[in-house]
């Protein structure tokens, strides 16, 4: 368990910036992933094979969130949001 919470990721990795609203940000503090929202910006560093789970947990988000880099990752949750809307 020690070595597992001290493991270090060695995926190369991107910066992705998140500007969440101030809703936003207070539902991202009770998330494991964006916790870490200040100023309702959150900051971090993303493995792009991390890309699609990453899209899909934004999604939960909503209006309260937008994706401002890298682009990659917007397309990714622009993508499924109009899959999402094509099945109605």
């Amino acid at each position: 368990m020690k070595e597992w919470l001290n493991y270090k990721e060695n995926r190369k990795s991107v910066e992705v910036v998140l500007q969440f609203t101030d809703f936003g940000a207070r539902m991202a503090g009770s998330d494991v992933l964006f916790k870490s929202v200040e100023g309702n910006e959150w900051r971090g560093l993303v493995p792009p094979e991390e890309f699609p789970f990453t899209a899909r947990k934004l999604l939960s988000y909503g209006p309260e969130v937008k994706v401002v880099e890298p682009l990659e990752l917007q397309q990714q949750v622009r993508e499924l949001l109009e899959r999402s809307l094509n099945q109605y």
